[in-house]
């Protein structure tokens, strides 16, 4: 039985190219978990014809917290 190891993505994508702007993805994460709401953030890279990466964010909302819109 063989066993590897498989790194983080975040290891490879920390920092994200949008448009000449560099965007840290742990800034972004930090930024989205002040929100009260949140329990945990994820941000990763995807490429964009327009921009060349466009930052996309999966969200963890907390249980029973209202949410203001």
């Amino acid at each position: 039985m063989a066993f590897f190891h498989v790194p983080p993505l975040t290891l490879i994508t920390d920092v994200i190219n949008v448009s000449g702007h560099r965007l840290s993805t742990a800034e972004i994460e930090s930024a989205l978990i002040l929100h009260p709401g949140v329990a945990e953030a994820a941000v990763i890279a995807a490429t964009d014809d327009l921009t060349g990466q466009s930052v996309h964010a999966f969200v963890t909302l907390k249980p029973c917290v209202p949410v203001p819109l």
